[in-house]
């Protein structure tokens, strides 16, 4: 039971984390790996919210690779 606790746990701080960077994501962070986004609407950003929360490890190894 310790165990399928402790995947829970570690499931809800992938989420959250997850948010917290498609938040700042969707309003900042798109812009740095495309700046075809710069016109983006607000329903665009909202659109990136549940795609960056799942693939947030991902995202920040772009981001952190585009800036060299």
């Amino acid at each position: 039971m310790a165990v399928v606790n402790l995947l829970v746990l570690a499931c809800k701080a992938y989420v959250l984390i997850g948010v917290l960077f498609a938040g700042w994501f969707a309003g900042r962070g798109a812009l740095r790996l495309d700046p075809g986004a710069t016109g983006g609407t607000a329903g665009f950003r909202l659109l990136l919210i549940p795609g960056a929360t799942v693939l947030w490890p991902y995202l920040i190894f772009r981001l952190r690779n585009t800036r060299q």
